[in-house]
């Protein structure tokens, strides 16, 4: 019989040992704010490593699977959902933590939970929500995520929520001007500081993957055509190379190439001025991180300009397509008349949510009840009550 040469009685690779060797300036565990609610130690994967399994496995995460990303009531099966995205900006976002020594277990865990509150229909759902809970609130899709994870899962006999340490909680936040924060939030995080590394990672990994993905999806689908932003700087930085291939590559090659191609140029190009970055203002400590006024995870000026400009073309080209614009009324249907339908008949709602008016506003359990809906989901329901 062959003998390990290790003792399987002791890990082999501790928490400690990995944490040895991040970058001065990443978040360790061992430094965490904790959670909420106390509760012992694993004994062999770290607390964030927990949160990110606890983000997998709840219900929030699997209904990303159906929520559409940009294309609304779109027939097959290859184009891009929150779930797919959310995968995207993770692998991403964990490729720049690795690089730079940042803590890649709490990238993951923020960048899985990122999303988590995204309604029905893209942002045309959230949207349509905000303005029908103006009087109340409104509905912003990361503070939602944050909601979900700190109350809305419900799974846990000792707590509800999901329990998750704060540093992935405040990488939810998406920091903005604190007048545009409600209270709830101001209470327990600092908004005013910068985030912390790990968040920053996330936060342009989502901008990375969503405008490549994105463009990738509106050409496959016929919305954007190659040879209009194939001229565009952006791209022809990122053009990529065919020079051992003998046969011109298809169109849907040449896309997926290109596409990865500019993945990979916004990837260094990030790493590479956030290494500059860190050496220029000698950044030693998160402390020195959180107390700058600007974020140290960006893309170099002249990459940053073209990368705005051709996001304001998808905007103008492809978001506000007019094939698009008559699904998006269409969903916004549908959501408008599930919420007037349940703010005049609240005893339809499924019971838990029933329960839930007990202690909380009518229209916010509503809203709870219709943003955690999927695309088909909200459309046969909306069926199903004669709207």
């Amino acid at each position: 019989m062959i003998q390990s040469r290790h003792n399987l009685s002791q890990p082999l690779f501790t928490h400690q040992e990995y944490e040895d060797f991040l970058s001065p300036y990443a978040q360790r565990s061992a430094d965490s704010k904790g959670r909420r609610y106390r509760e012992m130690p694993h004994p062999f994967r770290n607390p964030y490593q927990r949160d990110r399994d606890r983000i997998i496995h709840c219900r929030a995460f699997r209904r990303l699977e159906h929520k559409a990303q940009v294309l609304v009531y779109q027939p097959g099966d290859h184009y891009r959902t929150r779930l797919t995205h959310t995968l995207e900006v993770s692998q991403i976002a964990r490729s720049m933590a690795r690089t730079l020594r940042i803590h890649e277990d709490l990238v993951e865990a923020i960048a899985l939970a990122h999303d988590l509150g995204h309604s029905p229909f893209g942002h045309a759902g959230e949207n349509i929500l905000h303005q029908l809970m103006n009087n109340e609130g409104g509905f912003e899709h990361n503070l939602h995520s944050l909601r979900i994870v700190d109350y809305l899962e419900n799974s846990y006999p000792q707590f509800r929520g999901l329990n998750l340490t704060y540093e992935v909680r405040h990488g939810l936040v998406k920091h903005r001007k604190s007048e545009a924060i409600p209270s709830w939030v101001l209470e327990e995080y600092d908004v005013d500081c910068m985030p912390i590394l790990e968040a920053q990672i996330v936060d342009l990994s989502d901008e990375i993957a969503y405008v490549c993905h994105d463009l990738e999806d509106g050409l496959t689908y016929g919305y954007l055509h190659f040879e209009d932003v194939s001229s565009f700087d952006l791209l022809l930085r990122a053009e990529p190379s065919f020079i051992r291939i003998k046969d011109k590559p298809s169109k849907k090659v040449l896309i997926y190439h290109q596409i990865r191609a500019l993945i990979d140029l916004l990837v260094r190009d990030a790493v590479e001025t956030t290494i500059k970055e860190l050496s220029i203002h000698s950044i030693r400590s998160i402390h020195d991180v959180v107390s700058r006024g600007s974020p140290l995870v960006i893309l170099s000026k002249d990459l940053r300009q073209e990368f705005d400009e051709f996001r304001q073309y998808l905007y103008d080209h492809f978001y506000k397509h007019e094939k698009l614009e008559e699904r998006i009324k269409e969903a916004e249907q549908v959501i408008q008349g599930l919420f007037v339908y349940f703010v005049k008949h609240p005893n339809q709602l499924p019971k838990n949510f029933r329960n839930e008016t007990r202690t909380q506003p009518v229209r916010r359990v509503i809203c709870d009840y219709i943003a955690g809906m999927t695309d088909r989901y909200a459309i046969e329901e909306h069926r199903r009550r004669g709207l």
